[in-house]
């Protein structure tokens, strides 16, 4: 099985003179980790350029979940495609996180599938922007999820789960089991209070501005 995965980025991936990480060496342990930062620091550019193609290029199973692709309007779209005029109509009158909610599920539905599917292997789930229009105790339900039952299941499948999640709200970091990794950086981060998360974000965000040009002022 595989304990840890290493990936080495670029500082400057989009190929010109915008600087998004400070190391190029990040690595992922088994279980939940949240990949934390401001808006535009790189946690969508971790999954899409670095954690995708290491999945594929290492034979890994994955999933990607991203709700600007496949969230709730997509799920309200397959319940159409299917006549499930039911499914469509509760969908329709679902909040937005309700929907979101829904469409999450039925991912964990495919994931069990997967984990099935892959004993003895490792697994890689990445969610993105997995907090989009998501209440407070939506979040903390899907969190739960993943931790309580989804882990615990890939566990008695023989499966090294690897979830990695991308998204800006303080209860993807709460909880103790979570791995927290500064997206900037690579390092590990202690997250004890909503205060520790908002001074880190606040961080992200003028490390952000700083390596864009905008302001000279941290060291």
């Amino acid at each position: 099985m595989v304990n840890q995965i290493d990936i080495v980025v670029k500082t400057k991936p989009f190929g010109d003179e915008t600087k998004l990480y400070l190391r190029k060496n990040f690595t992922f342990t088994p279980g939940l980790t949240s990949l934390v930062g401001c808006n535009g620091s790189g946690k969508s550019t971790m999954i899409d350029f670095y954690l995708k193609p290491y999945a594929r290029k290492n034979k890994i199973e994955y999933i990607i979940w991203n709700d600007r692709r496949s969230g709730g309007s997509h799920l309200m779209q397959q319940c159409m495609d299917s006549d499930d005029m039911n499914g469509v109509i509760s969908l329709f009158m679902s909040s937005e996180g309700e929907r979101i909610s829904y469409a999450l599920f039925d991912v964990f539905k495919n994931v069990g599938r997967c984990f099935r599917a892959c004993k003895g292997n490792p697994v890689m789930i990445m969610f993105d922007a997995i907090d989009s229009g998501m209440s407070v105790d939506e979040i903390c339900e899907t969190r739960d999820v993943i931790l309580d039952l989804v882990i615990p299941d890939a566990e008695k499948q023989n499966v090294t789960p690897y979830f990695i999640i991308a998204a800006n709200n303080y209860e993807w970091c709460s909880d103790p089991r979570i791995h927290n990794i500064d997206i900037q950086t690579g390092k590990s981060l202690d997250i004890n209070n909503y205060n520790d998360y908002k001074k880190i974000i606040l961080k992200s965000r003028e490390r952000k501005d700083k390596m864009r040009g905008f302001n000279n002022e941290i060291d």
